[in-house]
């Protein structure tokens, strides 16, 4: 395990943020709907013509949104892969200073100052940090 591919796994979580971001906009955003109506009739007989009222994306705004839900899927399912794999790594730590810091910075999303804080009470903002960097220079 390499400290880039742990802020990889910082990265995606933060690319499948935006993407959600952006989804969340086209689809609350009322401008991007657009209102049309049609001629309908039933299937059987009677056939009565009925005005049926359709609404939805405009076509640009469709193919933004089935772009970006792609691509928030293949980003979620590179954030699980690298989640097991970083579950696992943290499974073989021996030293609990290490995993507790590895566990809470990159899969809790804690600041290196709650981490330090959590493994030693009065400790400094980059003590947790400089253990990480230490213990991955180490086994690299």
């Amino acid at each position: 395990m390499t400290k880039e591919y742990l802020n990889n796994y910082i990265k995606l979580q933060s690319k499948a943020n935006k993407i959600t971001s952006k989804l969340k906009r086209i689809y609350n955003n009322e401008n991007n709907l657009v209102t049309d109506s049609v001629k309908a009739s039933s299937r059987r007989r009677p056939y009565q013509e009925q005005i049926v009222v359709v609404t939805g994306l405009d076509q640009r705004q469709q193919k933004e949104k089935t772009r970006l839900e792609r691509e928030l899927h293949q980003c979620t399912n590179e954030i699980a892969k690298a989640r097991l794999a970083i579950e696992a790594f943290i499974e073989d730590v021996e030293d609990c200073d290490v995993r507790t810091a590895i566990e809470y910075y990159y899969i809790n999303g804690c600041t290196w100052q709650d981490v330090s804080i959590l493994i030693k009470e009065d400790a400094e903002e980059s003590y947790a940090r400089k253990l990480l960097d230490r213990f991955l220079d180490n086994i690299n």
